[in-house]
C-alpha cells in the first residue's frame, strides 16, 4: 500500500486501522451534475490463513464485513429500489464463485480450481443484504476468467495481467474492462487482451 500511494492519480486508501487488513476503502463516482452516481467498495482478502489448524487462504474478517455494511448504509441509505449501483473488488474469490460455476450458466473459462478460503465468513450474504452491490471482481486464480450471476449478483474474475507469475499456454494476459452507464443498475464487462484485441463474448458453460 505504501508503494501504491506513491503513484500519481492513485485513488487507493489504507482504510481504517482498527479493522483487519490494509486497503479497505470506498470510492464514490460522481455523475455530470457532481452528485454521487455509483459506488465502489474495496476489501483486503489477506493472504494465508492465520489459524494454525485451518489450511489454505485467509478470509474476509467479521470486522471488515461490519465496516462494509456500515459504509453501505452511510453512502447508500436509500430504499432498495433507489440505491446507487455499487461494485465490490477483492483479490481472493469467495466460495460462491465455485457454487455459481456448479449451478448457473457462466461465460468464460475455468482452467483451475477456485482457490477460495476454507472458511466462508459470510461476505456474500452481507452483499445480498446491502442490496446495492451489482457485481464483484476478483483475481487470484490466474487461468480462470469466467463471469456469471448468483442470487442477483454478478460474480466476475479478472484476467491475469502480470508476467511474473504462472499462466497457461495460449491463455493470453489481459484485463477485464467494466463500463457503468449513468441511470442503469447494470454494467457491461469484457476482456482486453495483450495483443490489443477485445473479447466481447466468452464461451458459455452450462452446469452438469
Amino acid at each position: 500500500m505504501q508503494i501504491t500511494l506513491e503513484h500519481p492519480h492513485n485513488l487507493a486508501e489504507p482504510g481504517p486501522e482498527e479493522i483487519g487488513g490494509t486497503g479497505n476503502y470506498s470510492l464514490v463516482i460522481a455523475g455530470p451534475d457532481g452528485r454521487a452516481a455509483a459506488l465502489l467498495y474495496f476489501l483486503d482478502t489477506g493472504s494465508y490463513s492465520e489459524v494454525e489448524h485451518i489450511p489454505g487462504y485467509n478470509w474476509v474478517q467479521r470486522d471488515q464485513i461490519s465496516w462494509l455494511t456500515r459504509e453501505s448504509a452511510r453512502l447508500n441509505p436509500q430504499a432498495s429500489s433507489a440505491k446507487l449501483p455499487a461494485l465490490a473488488f477483492f483479490h481472493i474469490p469467495l466460495p460462491e464463485y465455485q457454487e455459481m460455476w456448479d449451478t448457473q450458466i457462466c461465460r468464460g473459462q475455468k482452467f483451475e480450481r477456485v482457490c477460495s478460503p476454507v472458511i466462508n465468513s459470510g461476505l456474500f450474504a452481507a452483499l445480498l443484504e446491502m442490496e446495492d452491490v451489482r457485481g464483484t471482481f476478483c483475481g487470484h486464480d490466474h487461468v480462470n476468467d469466467y463471469t456469471g450471476s448468483l442470487h442477483g449478483i454478478r460474480l466476475c474474475y479478472g484476467r491475469a495481467t502480470g508476467y511474473n507469475t504462472y499462466g497457461r499456454e495460449g491463455f493470453m494476459r489481459g484485463a477485464r474492462v467494466i463500463r457503468m452507464t449513468l441511470g442503469s443498475q447494470d454494467f457491461n464487462t469484457w476482456l482486453r487482451l495483450e495483443d490489443g484485441s477485445a473479447t466481447m463474448e466468452q464461451p458459455v458453460h452450462e452446469p452438469v
